[in-house]
């Protein structure tokens, strides 16, 4: 792709044969320049592109290259977008210039009127007319718009197909005429120079009147491919040579494809983003939808395809167009699911050479890109808030892709950021590949069901009471929670005072209406590591981790709640709570077995409760402690 900042000294042509020079001006290089210089209205907001038809005589070329160097100055190379940050999203307006408009000479040929449509709608008649060929420079904008961060607007003025006949040159203005004006008149007779565009901030258009417009062979590619080509131009985007692959934007027109390719593609989205711009963060993410378990999507950076033809190959309407640049994608998911994700880039090596001076038409192939390697990407796979790293893709060489395979995600919002870790200064293309399964299948699956652990526990077809993610039966977890406040028993004794908690808590608090909760983490065998975590409770409340060896079965009034743990009491230990929650044993207390004088491997049953001051003068008087939900364990 050409390296659209760098200044260039040498003007660039497009397309094919060309009448000799002396059919055209019938002087010698240097007196023709001359004259033109003293006939010529140097252009006023932007320099000028020339396309000719292919064949065009060489010589042609070069006089007309020399010529339009001198009408360009030195400001024509810089390659400046339209206004705003390189590779943002940029909307443009565009309209047909009425005919009668004048129109100066910008490569040499006389002034005349703007005869657009006479011309057209007569070149049109056998094809629709008028609304045949407006359609077909529609569908030319919205071509670029298909493939880019560009978006465009047409203007009419009082109902009519045309602008308001301003100047030529006087600039687009809303409501009244686009920044891209199109017009034509004669400019060198048939089989020469096509036509010739303004690059930003003019875009002004013009096309030559005697070429065969009407040719409706492939939806008149012969005018849609000249015609985009043109606006290439009118974006910024400056010829490329190549001897092993067509583009839109060469030297000379080529109708065996339909639009922009590979390379053109790769310019409009480093000048403007790519189609799904602006996504750098998370907030504007590209939203895939809800992808369904079982399902793989792969069509989201897919070019839509072209009015006729096929699409260019390894391109796509997705691409980190600079060092720093950001691709967020979302999409969502209906279960806890196993998601796969794969990144990869688009491209292949092919000479770009540069039209010079010295190499006008082409002839000469010096320079070649790898497209495929012009960044190196970087995936991600992100939780919910759009920034948690679930997974990143071990970095493969550029030009690989980039893989995250069965990566467990919960039901929701999952995002995806695309970036690079080189810094790239061209544009690379890539695609993705987002595969969503039902994770109940594969690792782990310790009890050798078939059925993934996390899932076994989820249906409840396993238990998992101590809360490490393993099935209580893969590692001899038995316990369980008991003796709620919720009131779902009806032979269970009722919170005091009507305060039930949310369901397997205790009774509701002062200030937490659902209760504290006690759970247990950890495991007995083969070594004692169970934590009795307690939470819920008042902010800094003082808690008593108690252990019976019997089951008060309907529970006992106690405090503001209900006591089940019953027989021989031990208090394991004293504890003040942070936040509202403390666990046992915490520092150098002794281990739940050991203090409660439970041995491992016993069989012993033990039950554990945790009671705590609730002194709120106000709340289910006049007691001052209430105590959470139960929980057995069997050592």
């Amino acid at each position: 792709m050409t390296q659209l900042s760098t200044p260039r000294t040498f003007l660039r042509a497009l397309c094919s044969s060309v009448l000799s020079l002396a059919a055209v001006a019938g002087l010698q290089p240097a007196a023709a320049a001359q004259q033109m210089d003293l006939d010529i209205q140097p252009m006023q907001r932007g320099p000028i592109v020339v396309c000719y038809e292919e064949g065009t005589d060489p010589a042609y070329v070069d006089q007309v290259n020399n010529l339009v160097m001198l009408l360009n100055g030195t400001n024509y190379y810089v390659g400046n977008r339209w206004s705003g940050a390189q590779g943002s999203p940029r909307a443009l307006s565009w309209s047909l210039a009425p005919d009668g408009v004048s129109i100066p000479g910008g490569i040499g040929e006389a002034t005349a009127p703007n005869n657009l449509f006479a011309q057209m709608d007569t070149k049109f008649a056998a094809s629709g007319g008028r609304a045949t060929w407006i359609a077909r420079i529609q569908a030319s904008f919205d071509r670029w718009q298909q493939l880019t961060g560009l978006t465009f607007t047409r203007v009419q003025v009082a109902g009519q197909d045309w602008d308001d006949g301003a100047a030529w040159g006087s600039g687009g203005a809303a409501g009244a005429r686009g920044d891209i004006r199109i017009s034509m008149h004669a400019i060198d007779g048939g089989n020469g120079v096509l036509a010739y565009t303004e690059f930003p901030s003019g875009g002004d258009m013009v096309i030559d009147s005697a070429e065969g417009w009407g040719s409706s062979t492939n939806q008149h590619r012969f005018f849609r491919n000249t015609f985009m080509h043109e606006l290439g131009h009118a974006f910024a985007i400056e010829h490329v040579c190549s001897n092993n692959s067509a583009q839109l934007m060469e030297p000379f027109l080529d109708t065996s494809f339909d639009g922009p390719q590979h390379d053109d593609v790769r310019a409009c989205q480093r000048l403007y983003g790519d189609f799904h711009e602006a996504d750098n963060t998370a907030a504007t993410a590209n939203d895939l939808g809800t992808i369904a378990s079982g399902t793989t999507l792969s069509n989201s950076c897919t070019m839509p395809t072209p009015p006729t033809g096929v699409n260019p190959a390894n391109t796509s309407i997705c691409s980190i167009d600079a060092d720093a640049e950001l691709d967020f994608w979302k999409f969502t998911v209906t279960a806890s699911s196993a998601v796969s994700v794969t990144l990869t880039p688009l491209g292949f090596t092919y000479d770009n050479t540069q039209q010079t001076q010295a190499n006008p038409n082409c002839t000469q192939a010096n320079s070649t890109t790898n497209s495929l390697t012009a960044a190196d990407l970087k995936l991600e796979l992100l939780a919910s808030n759009g920034t948690t790293v679930l997974a990143t893709a071990p970095t493969q060489p550029a030009g690989t892709a980039e893989s995250v395979t069965n990566i467990n995600v919960s039901a929701g919002v999952v995002y995806i950021r695309v970036s690079e870790v080189n810094a790239p200064s061209t544009t690379q293309n890539y695609r993705l590949s987002i595969t969503v399964q039902n994770n109940c299948s594969g690792a782990p699956d310790c009890n050798g069901n078939g059925v993934r652990d996390s899932c076994d526990i989820a249906n409840g077809t396993s238990l998992d009471n101590n809360g490490n993610a393993t099935p209580d039966e893969c590692e001899n977890f038995i316990g369980s929670s008991f003796c709620a406040g919720d009131q779902q028993d009806i032979f269970f004794l009722p919170c005091p005072c009507d305060n039930p908690g949310t369901i397997g808590h205790g009774c509701a608090n002062s200030t937490n209406a659902a209760g504290a909760l006690l759970a247990v983490t950890g495991q007995t065998d083969p070594v004692d590591t169970i934590h009795l975590n307690a939470s819920g409770m008042p902010t800094t409340a003082s808690a008593i981790f108690l252990k019976g060896n019997a089951n008060a079965t309907g529970g006992l009034p106690f405090g503001d709640g209900v006591r089940c743990v019953d027989g021989a009491l031990i208090r394991l230990g004293t504890l003040t709570s942070v936040g509202g929650a403390c666990s046992y044993p915490t520092g150098s207390q002794a281990s739940v077995s050991v203090r409660g004088g439970t041995a491992m491997g016993s069989g012993q049953v033990a039950f554990y409760q945790t009671y705590y001051r609730n002194a709120a003068s106000t709340f289910c008087p006049p007691e001052t402690f209430n105590v959470t939900n139960g929980f057995t364990i069997t050592w």
